[in-house]
Parts: C-alpha cells; sequence; structure tokens
C-alpha cells in the first residue's frame, strides 16, 4: 500500500471508522469506469482532473473542500481512490464519514465516486473541487452563487 492509502487507513483506525477497505482489483475496475466515462478520448494516465471531458470547479482555500464535499456526499455511499500508485481505495457507506477521516488526514489528492461512477468529485493540490457526473449541478450551484456574491 503506498504512503497516501496508508495515511487514510490509520486515520480510519484511530477512528474506528466503519469502512470497507478495497482490493487493488476492485480499484482498478473502478478506475478503469470513471476513465472511461469521464476523461477524453485518447488520454491515458492519471491524475484525470486535467483531461475530462466535461466539469465545473471552484477553487476552495484553506479547508473549504471539505466542507464542500460534505454538502454533497451526505449520507451518500461512496468510494475513495487515489491517483496511481496508489492502488488501494476505501468504500464508505455514508458520506459524512468519509469527510470525518479526511479532516483528520494530511492533504490529499482525491476522488470521490460511487460503484455505478454516476458522479465524480476531485479535491486537487491546487484547493480545486472539481465535479464531473451527477455532481456537475450542485458544484455549478455554488459556482454561480458565488459569482453573484461578487
Amino acid at each position: 500500500m503506498g504512503r497516501t492509502a496508508s495515511e487514510v487507513r490509520e486515520v480510519i483506525r484511530s477512528l474506528d471508522a466503519k469502512v470497507n477497505e478495497l482490493g487493488a482489483d476492485e480499484c482498478k475496475a473502478l478506475r478503469e469506469a470513471v476513465h472511461k466515462k469521464y476523461v477524453k478520448q485518447g488520454r491515458t494516465g492519471w491524475p484525470i482532473w486535467e483531461d475530462l471531458k466535461e466539469d465545473v470547479s471552484v477553487h476552495a482555500p484553506e479547508g473549504e473542500s471539505l466542507r464542500l464535499l460534505r454538502d454533497y456526499v451526505q449520507d451518500r455511499h461512496c468510494v475513495l481512490l487515489f491517483n496511481p500508485p496508489e492502488r488501494e481505495g476505501f468504500e464508505f457507506q455514508n458520506g459524512s464519514e468519509l469527510v470525518h477521516v479526511l479532516e483528520e488526514c494530511p492533504r490529499l489528492e482525491f476522488y470521490v465516486t460511487d460503484w455505478q461512477a454516476s458522479f465524480l468529485v476531485i479535491v486537487n493540490h491546487h484547493d480545486v473541487v472539481i465535479a464531473a457526473g451527477g455532481a456537475m449541478d450542485w458544484l455549478a450551484r455554488i459556482r454561480a452563487s458565488r459569482a453573484t456574491k461578487n
């Protein structure tokens, strides 16, 4: 297991969070589904956030990214993935539990989706939250509300 997944695993243990740790094969299959659904044709590799077919993004400095993520995932069943070479991931029955774990982790770049890859939320190392699929409308509303406030 890579450093990022190990750090998350330690936080999960310390919080006694109810999480299903996913193996390399499960994560590989889900990463492939995400890549096929959301990444531009002909693009390979990870990270994928620069090569999405269609997305909405907002800058979320100083921990705001997790507040935004909490707003979207709430009680959703979701899967946490990372950029390769990380091979493992984590399945959360409740999005609030996912955010609670992430709040205790060092700053990470990560991907949140579900088993159907019906949505994709990415938080990258530039403090940008990126949404694709079913999460786009949610983040577009946030971006629009920020624009009207300025």
